[in-house]
């Protein structure tokens, strides 16, 4: 590659590292190649998400404990589970089986910057 072409690829690779850490951009587009998909089965034309995402920062600890409950308690609210601990693959799940075990839950996803 001579430079010129180098030099276009670092601008794409830079947009596109700036992408990929913008969850807005990231529904965006799942949300586009999930309604097209949908909309070819089954035949409609409407929004796939109807306008339930959103994003919200979490400032402080309480702000992160609450959005934490109301996610842990989804698949109850849904009439999936009878209580927190019983579906499979959820974070409450593991956390309450690390309490009773007298350990830390193991992180699912570490990255760095947060150990």
């Amino acid at each position: 590659m001579n430079a010129e072409e180098l030099a276009r690829l670092e601008e794409v690779a830079t947009e596109w590292r700036a992408r990929l850490m913008d969850i807005s951009w990231f529904m965006r587009m799942l949300n586009e190649s999930i309604a097209r998909q949908a909309s070819q089965e089954d035949g409609c034309t409407n929004r796939f998400w109807e306008g339930r995402f959103k994003s919200q920062a979490l400032l402080d600890k309480r702000a992160l404990a609450a959005c934490m409950a109301y996610v842990d308690l989804n698949p109850i609210r849904a009439k999936m589970a009878d209580t927190p601990e019983t579906p499979d693959h959820t974070s409450i799940q593991r956390r309450i089986s690390a309490a009773q075990d007298g350990k830390q839950p193991q992180r699912l996803f570490p990255f760095a910057g947060n150990p």
